[in-house]
């Protein structure tokens, strides 16, 4: 079971999770918003699903296969802090989400 983190920034604890590792290692790619929105791409191998992370011990057995079996993640923080990780089983999927919110935020800034 994918345990729910409760009332907070995050949606569940694997998300809590992936946004530290985040923080710690810092995401492959980024990008921000004008509205204060951020997102950053972690691909699996590269800066997440680091098999020696002692993080990974506050998983349970889900998490960490949900995670480990994930081609990467997008994670998006508004303004108001609150995060939300959206996970990927396939590698083209990821790059191709990752290639849309960036042609958003390239079209936004042509707007200002």
């Amino acid at each position: 079971m994918i345990r729910p983190y409760g009332p907070g920034k995050f949606f569940t604890i694997l998300d809590a999770y992936v946004y530290s590792v985040s923080l710690d290692g810092g995401a492959d790619e980024e990008t921000a918003t004008v509205n204060g929105s951020w997102y950053g791409l972690m691909r699996h191998g590269q800066t997440i699903f680091k098999d020696h992370d002692p993080g990974l011990e506050s998983l349970n057995e889900e998490e960490r296969e949900q995670l480990t079996s994930a081609a990467g993640v997008i994670i998006s923080e508004n303004s108001d802090g609150f995060v939300q990780v959206s996970y990927f089983d396939e590698k083209e999927k990821l790059e191709a989400s990752w290639a849309a919110i960036q042609a958003e935020y390239a079209a936004t800034e042509e707007e200002e």
